[in-house]
């Protein structure tokens, strides 16, 4: 969760672990939000497990959910991806 709603760059980092028989890398793939963004933007991946995540949303709305898909690869080039999100709710009592 983001809070408070001051329209800033929040930094975030994933942590993410899988099982396989050898060496893991991982970075993110894409972020998406439930709510229209910035023309400027409202996100900045900045590594392959950190991004830059603004705390706004809008407030005739119920609060912004922005998604994160993360892709797993082993060293084989196996892949698999999966999404976590990341809430700013519209009021600090959600």
């Amino acid at each position: 969760m983001l809070w408070p709603v001051n329209h800033k760059y929040v930094s975030v980092t994933l942590n993410a672990n899988v099982q396989s028989c050898g060496s893991s890398t991982f970075k993110i793939v894409n972020v998406t939000s439930n709510e229209p963004v910035d023309a400027d933007g409202d996100w900045a991946i900045t590594g392959p497990l950190t991004l830059n995540l603004r705390a706004e949303r809008l407030g005739t709305g119920t609060g912004r959910i922005y998604t994160i898909t993360l892709q797993a690869m082993d060293g084989s080039g196996q892949t698999g991806v999966k999404t976590t999100t990341v809430v700013v709710p519209h009021d600090q009592g959600q």
